[in-house]
This record gives structure tokens, sequence and C-alpha cells, in this order.
């Protein structure tokens, strides 16, 4: 009488990544001479020798191992299963909305992740389960570097990180053309105030500010007001800002000496 050979057998691990691989071992009672009759449900296969072998599948699903040993004139079979997952997809972020200050970063959901992980300019990472990331308080043509992965669950785990460059927009190319209508004066001559106008091309804001030696702001604009004002040539200066971006331009306007009348009549 023989005793029946058991088919026992262990996977290391059960449950593994498409880009990983798994042990299996026989782990019961028949002989080296026994015979075994192994399925490993098509599994790319390396014999490791004593009826151990390295296993992997190159995609996701749940694959039956299958043992019959028989020895003796007796046999017995035993089978396992072995759940196999697709590792994360490597997220694919592009540029999206860019202004002069800010800088946003999109890519499409990656299926299974639970988050993603982001780092600008080598931070640490910070974990958000959006797939948008902004950047902004950022000067004018500023490059951001984004380094993102997604994140899983095991047994795959994290994705490959990904790094993508986005720039801000640069400065509005502005010329700025301070006018008024008068820029010579006669000193002490009474004026109410000169308008003091400014076309700006290439802008979209309204943000002008004149400054200097006479000018007075008003409801709606500046003036120049040379009252009190001794004579020589006056610099001014007009701003013009759009969000970080400044630019400058001047008017001179000159105030004169009042030229005398007074004569001399012979006797």
């Amino acid at each position: 009488v023989f005793a029946i050979p058991t088919a026992e057998f262990t996977i290391l691990p059960d449950t593994i990544c498409s880009n990983a691989t798994t042990t299996v071992s026989y782990a019961g009672t028949a002989t080296a001479s026994a015979n075994y009759i192994w399925d490993f449900d098509g599994a790319t296969v390396t014999d490791l020798g004593s009826q151990t072998y390295e296993l992997s599948w190159p995609s996701a699903g749940t694959y039956t191992i299958s043992l019959e040993v028989s020895e003796a004139g007796c046999s017995s079979d035993t089978m396992l299963n072995v759940v196999v997952f697709d590792p994360l997809a490597t997220p694919n972020p592009s540029c999206a909305m860019i202004t002069i200050t800010s800088v946003e970063f999109t890519w499409a959901a990656i299926a299974g992740a639970t988050g993603y992980a982001v780092s600008i300019d080598g931070s640490l990472p910070i974990i958000i389960d959006s797939t948008t990331f902004t950047v902004d308080n950022l000067d004018e043509n500023t490059e951001v570097t984004l380094t993102l992965t997604a994140i899983g669950p095991d047994p795959c785990g994290n994705s490959d990180p990904v790094t993508i460059s986005c720039t801000s927009d640069p400065c509005p190319d502005v010329n700025i053309s301070p006018s008024a209508a008068q820029t010579a004066f006669c000193q002490g001559v009474d004026n109410n105030g000169i308008p003091l106008e400014a076309t700006v091309a290439g802008g979209s804001g309204t943000d002008v500010v004149w400054t200097g030696t006479g000018v007075e702001a008003i409801p709606g604009g500046f003036v120049f007001n040379p009252v009190g004002l001794g004579s020589g040539t006056y610099t001014l200066t007009v701003t013009y800002t759009e969000s970080v971006c400044t630019y400058t331009a001047t008017l001179d306007m000159t105030i004169n000496d009042q030229p005398s009348a007074a004569f001399i009549m012979d006797a």
C-alpha cells in the first residue's frame, strides 16, 4: 500500500503587478522521482530547480496554476489562483491656461489612481486629487517645472514620474505716448491746470498714473498746474501698469521767465 502523494504548492506572492514575478514552489509529500504535471496558464516560466518556478504574465487577470502529482500509481492534484494587475499609466500633462503671472498644468485622469503627487521646481511633492494644478504669483516670462506621479495601491504602486515645463507670458509690447495741450508757460501766469494725456498702445489695462512737480490728481485723471513754480524745465513721468508689468514715459513742461515790459525814455 502506497501513500497518496500530496500536490500542495505555494505562490509567493499571489497578487502581483504585470511587470513583476511570483514564485511557485512544490510543498507536498512526493519525492523527487514523482511525476509532476504543471499548468501555469500561459505564464512566462523560469525553472529555478527542485520544482520551483518563477512566473510572470504580461497583462492583468486572474490566472489559475494547477499541479498533478503521481507516484507509485497514486496521484492527487491542486489548483491555486494568481491575481495580476496592470501598472498605472504614466500621466501626460500639458500646459493649459497661461497668463503673465500664472501657469496651469492639466492632464487626463489615470484609471486606478488614488491621487497625484505634484512637485514644482524640485520642491517636496504634495498630494492632490485634481487633474489640474495652477502655479501663480509668478514674475513675467518665468519657467515652471512640474514633476507629476500618479499614486496607486499595491501591488503595482505609483506610476513612473513625468516632468514638463511651462512658462508664464512675457509682458506685452506696450508703447506710451504722453501729451498735453500746452507744454510751455510764462512764470506767474494763472492757470487752472492743463490735462495730462497718455495714449497706451498694446496694453489692455487702464492703470495710468502721472507724477512730478506740478502734477495734481483730479477726478478721472491728472493735470499740470504751473502756478507757483519757478522758471525751468519740469520732467513729468507717466506710469502704466498691467499685472506685474510697468512702463514709463516722460513729458517735459517748460516755464519761461515773464518778460519785462519796462522801457527807458530819453529826456
